[in-house]
């Protein structure tokens, strides 16, 4: 083999590993959620009752839009009667102070995320992410059924007494 054909070889299996290593890039931060931890945001500390089914990379939304993503998992309070959750917003995106910040769930397999509810009306002034933001109690999907079922349990009851003073009368 003479110095030029290996020197042919090594380039061209040089080119090769770049171009793969680049390819494999693309779909790291393509598919990878890598884009988001490189995007430019600001975060808003949001507090519930209960933040349940909320974890690391969990979607923030507006309208359907998603304008973040949860960072860590939630935690407790100082007091432990509210859990505070950390969502870093792409910095394109301002929230309006008026808006209502809630968990909502996604379908029926009881999926959530955060749901940004805008008012018809901006308030002009937006969330500082120095302040600790209430969040909203929405009902959702398990709220629902546990209704139904009490609502399902106090109508028999009623058709019980209802069928026991039929029979006495």
């Amino acid at each position: 083999m003479s110095v030029s054909s290996e020197k042919r070889t090594e380039l061209f299996v040089g080119l090769v590993v770049v171009f793969g290593l680049a390819i494999m890039a693309v779909l790291i931060r393509q598919f990878g959620r890598f884009g988001d931890r490189i995007r430019e945001s600001y975060t808003l500390r949001v507090q519930f009752k209960d933040a349940s089914g909320i974890r690391d990379g969990v979607d923030v939304r507006v309208g359907g839009v998603k304008v973040g993503s949860v960072k860590g998992q939630p935690v407790a309070d100082e007091t432990l009667e509210n859990v505070l959750v950390d969502l870093p917003i792409y910095s394109e995106y301002q929230i309006p102070d008026n808006s209502t910040i809630a968990i909502r769930a996604s379908g029926l397999m009881g999926d959530n995320f955060i749901g940004i509810r805008l008012q018809d009306t901006p308030s002009g002034t937006f969330f500082n992410s120095d302040e600790i933001i209430d969040g909203k109690e929405v009902s959702d999907l398990t709220e629902l059924t546990n209704t139904a079922d009490k609502l399902s349990k106090q109508a028999e009851e009623l058709f019980a007494k209802v069928n026991e003073t039929v029979a006495r009368a």
